[in-house]
């Protein structure tokens, strides 16, 4: 086999490597856990997976063609374009988290919000950019943490009468040994 022929070959193989992988990134788009929507930069939804059509309670022949506004709360919808350009003049990926100033919030369709992160990429072709943004419902894990700091604000409060049932049975204790002693 000569070189010529072996880097065909090679090729040939890559090549058939790359459409595998194509073929395979639709079928990785609808088996997602997590919502992914693709918006044009004038925030017209794109692409809409099952995971999202499951967290915000709406179909993708629903959402396809509207407006990213439907998804986020009213009083977020007027700085959102900013962060939008913002974000498209860096064109870096980037993850938005719930912190102790902020949550983000998201809009299901029957007007509920719930707490999500966010995790946002841009692609762009033939001047066109497209924005994804890979959506988690967070609702659980808040849940969760509310409940362990319950827990553990009760933890505290039956130390704390512990520690004042002991200090009281050492005085009261104390107190009859002194007797005896004296």
């Amino acid at each position: 086999m000569t070189d010529s022929t072996k880097k065909k070959d090679e090729l040939s193989q890559a090549r058939e490597a790359l459409q595998e992988t194509e073929n395979r990134l639709p079928e990785i788009i609808q088996s997602a856990m997590d919502a992914i929507i693709s918006v044009d930069e004038q925030q017209w939804v794109a692409l809409f997976n099952p995971a999202a059509e499951k967290m915000f309670g709406r179909s993708a022949v629903d959402a396809i063609g509207r407006n990213l506004n439907e998804l986020i709360p009213q009083r977020f919808r007027s700085a959102h374009p900013a962060h939008m350009r913002s974000f498209g003049e860096t064109g870096t990926s980037r993850r938005y988290v719930e912190t102790a100033e902020q949550c983000l919030l998201a809009l299901r369709a029957d007007g509920t919000e719930f707490p999500v992160e966010v995790s946002t990429s841009q692609s762009g072709s033939v001047g066109k950019k497209l924005f994804t943004a890979i959506v988690r419902d967070i609702s659980e894990r808040r849940r969760t943490e509310e409940q362990l700091q319950r827990k553990a604000e009760e933890l505290a409060r039956s130390n704390q009468d512990l520690e004042q049932f002991a200090y009281v049975a050492s005085h009261d204790l104390q107190e009859p040994l002194r007797m005896v002693a004296a």
